[in-house]
């Protein structure tokens, strides 16, 4: 049904599968993550420092635009997307330990800028696998991924947290966000 309805050739069937699970890992880790450091925030600071944190967001995200621009001139994007991805997962394994103080703000703006590389990386990799005509075709089905991993991060994060402590929810963020990078291999 979902070959007819997207009109999806045989070649077109495992890099779909494959795109697929990717956005699903990434928009699941970005809601994790996202709803963990909203929590950890809010709970040491107050809500009137979020625009302040939006405007670091807004200058560490120029800043490592710019690194990564420099560093990935003529380099394949899949290879990035897995350096990245697993260099992220540590770092946010790593951080768990410190998350006291100056190192709270600074794991806000780490993980937004997770989610933000996480996703921009994604989109670059099936940008090069299909052509335009593929992508308006067949990227409603990897987008598809993407919403069926909000619905499912969403309705997760209440029995994961009931079950665990909210410390442990990066536990299912950096989860993903390795699978992310092990479907990509």
């Amino acid at each position: 049904m979902l070959n007819r309805l997207f009109d999806i050739r045989p070649p077109e069937k495992y890099p779909i599968f494959i795109l697929f699970f990717m956005f699903f890992c990434i928009v699941f880790s970005s809601i994790t993550g996202s709803a963990m450091k909203d929590a950890i925030f809010l709970i040491h600071y107050e809500k009137t420092y979020l625009p302040i944190m939006y405007l670091f967001v807004a200058f560490a995200m120029i800043l490592f635009i710019k690194l990564y621009n420099e560093n990935s001139e003529g380099k394949n994007q899949l290879s990035l997307l897995k350096i990245t991805g697993v260099i992220f997962s540590l770092s946010l394994l790593i951080l768990q330990f410190f998350l006291s103080g100056i190192v709270i703000p600074l794991f806000y703006i780490w993980i937004e800028i997770v989610t933000i590389f996480s996703v921009m990386q994604f989109w670059i990799v099936a940008g090069e696998i299909f052509n335009a005509r593929q992508a308006k075709r067949l990227f409603p089905l990897v987008i598809a991924g993407g919403s069926l991993a909000a619905i499912l991060s969403g309705y997760s994060i209440k029995p994961f947290l009931t079950y665990f402590n909210s410390h442990n929810l990066i536990y299912l963020t950096v989860g993903f966000l390795f699978a992310n990078v092990f479907i990509a291999m």
